[in-house]
């Protein structure tokens, strides 16, 4: 990951790792919390098509069963990044690994909690992908994949490269 990180900021001297970091736990926050709200004008602007793709297809799962998503994300406890690449000289992709604690709970139409408990937070812990275009002017960088840390998990979204 360091050579890939040292690759990166050789050509685009724009990066900064630590405004990376900030923005990357930033985004965390933000596409978990939008995501349980069924929010898809933030998550558009922040997914790759085709996380977005697979996120629009759990939230309107969801709506069809006519359940409520409520998660807030308390604090996240360590972010560290476990693998970094740059392909063709024009993809970067940096994988963090996010350790945060959270509340969730889903609830039926009628507001009865179906699952989670709104009173107990609990570890979560992510393995995320982030990608940007170093040759575009855009700035953004999007959510490219998403998977559990927990071996016995083994859903995992889309990864475009």
């Amino acid at each position: 990951a360091e050579n890939a990180l040292l690759d990166l900021a050789e050509k685009d001297l724009s990066f900064d790792i630590n405004f990376f970091m900030t923005g990357a736990q930033e985004a965390f926050t933000m596409i978990v919390e939008a995501f349980a709200r069924g929010d898809r004008d933030t998550l558009r602007d922040l997914l790759s098509d085709d996380v977005y793709k697979a996120f629009d297809s759990s939230i309107k799962e969801r709506e069809e069963r006519g359940e409520i998503m409520e998660t807030r994300i308390h604090g996240i406890r360590k972010s560290q990044i476990i693998e970094a690449s740059l392909e063709d000289d024009k993809m970067a992709f940096i994988t963090l690994r996010f350790e945060a604690e959270e509340t969730s709970v889903i609830k039926d139409s009628e507001g009865n909690i179906l699952e989670g408990d709104p009173d107990k937070a609990t570890q979560m812990i992510d393995i995320w992908t982030f990608g940007r275009d170093i040759s575009s002017d855009d700035p953004r960088w999007l959510l490219y994949q998403t998977r559990s840390d927990d071996p016995d998990d083994n859903e995992t979204l889309p990864n475009t490269d």
